[in-house]
Order: C-alpha cells, then sequence, then structure tokens
C-alpha cells in the first residue's frame, strides 16, 4: 500500500504544478481588475488543498483514498475551467478595445455637435439619440465588466452583444447628421 501511495504520490506533482499556475494565473488576472467568479477559485483551491494532502501523507488512510477518487472529478472540472478562464484572461482587451470605439464615437458625437452649431442646423433631436445610444453603450460595457451579464454567464458575450452589435446602430446616428449638414449646405449653396 505504501508504494501505492508514493506511486500515487508523483503522479499527482504534475498536476499540482499545473494548478498552482492556474492559482497564478488567476491572481495575476484579478490584479488586471478580472472578477474571478468564486465557484472557479473554490474548485482550483480544493482541488490544490486534496492534492497537497495526497502529496503530504506518510500513510494511506481512507481519508486520503477518497481524496484520490476525488481526482478524476476534479481533473474533469479543470477542463471545463480553463477554456473558461482563457477567455477571461483576454477580457481586460476587450474592454480597452470596447472602450476605445466609445471614445471614438464620442468624439465624432462632439464634432457633429459643433458642426452642426456652426451650420446653425436643429439637429437636436438625432444629437439626443445619439447621445442617449452612447450611454447605453457604456453602461452595457459597465454592467459586464462589473459581472452584472443578465442571461449570459460571459463577459466576453455580453461585452459583444452589448456593446460591439450596438456599434453600427450607434454610428448611424454620425452618418445620418452629417448627410442632414452636407443637405443644408448644398442648399445654402445652390440658393447662392
Amino acid at each position: 500500500r505504501m508504494k501505492g501511495l508514493q506511486q500515487a504520490q508523483r503522479g499527482m506533482k504534475n498536476f499540482l504544478k499545473s494548478l498552482k499556475m492556474i492559482q497564478t494565473k488567476i491572481a495575476k488576472m484579478e490584479k488586471k481588475g478580472v472578477t474571478v467568479p468564486a465557484d472557479l477559485k473554490g474548485k482550483v483551491d480544493e482541488a490544490v488543498a486534496a492534492l497537497e494532502a495526497i502529496i503530504n501523507a506518510k500513510e494511506w488512510s481512507e481519508e486520503i483514498e477518497e481524496k484520490m477518487m476525488s481526482m478524476q472529478e476534479m481533473g474533469d472540472a479543470m477542463q471545463e475551467i480553463m477554456p473558461r478562464l482563457e477567455m477571461m484572461s483576454r477580457l481586460p482587451q476587450m474592454v480597452k478595445k470596447a472602450q476605445s470605439e466609445i471614445k471614438r464615437l464620442e468624439t465624432a458625437y462632439n464634432r457633429a455637435v459643433k458642426k452642426a452649431s456652426r451650420a446653425k442646423v436643429d439637429v437636436s433631436s438625432l444629437l439626443e439619440k445619439w447621445q442617449a445610444a452612447i450611454a447605453e453603450l457604456k453602461a452595457n460595457l459597465a454592467a459586464a465588466s462589473s459581472g452584472q451579464l443578465g442571461e449570459s454567464d460571459d463577459p466576453m458575450q455580453a461585452i459583444g452583444e452589448g456593446v460591439f452589435e450596438n456599434l453600427e446602430s450607434a454610428w448611424r446616428f454620425d452618418q445620418i447628421v452629417m448627410m442632414v449638414l452636407d443637405v443644408k449646405r448644398n442648399l445654402r449653396n445652390v440658393v447662392a
């Protein structure tokens, strides 16, 4: 039995190393502001504790045997966790990209406000709708970034649906306002 325990302990050391790497990755993600669900962290911590108990065991016991039996289940759980963690690790880049796109939209909005003012064209109802669209994009991004995901438990999907899919419709306001200003300018040229 002791020899079997020693073999199992050797086999578990690599699994423990990979779990420690996952714990480090989770810590780095949290440092970057990514909210890692407690259930994911809990499963990893639980697996690490079980592996350490097996590796540090001096003799075979029922407790060690139970922990050994749970290893397959823990391995399956880790295979589920890894893709989710990988996606979540890309979340800061996606948030940055979404913020950048919203910033570009705000810049275009501010430029349109100035152009409309200079051209003395009343497009205030369009500008209000455009501003509301920008506010909604910001709210969707903030909700997804903070973990308030609604129907989806995937922040990447929430940002995709809440921000990127709605960007195109928000940019339409820019096109419409610019068309109105062009028409007004062309009418002035015809009249002049």
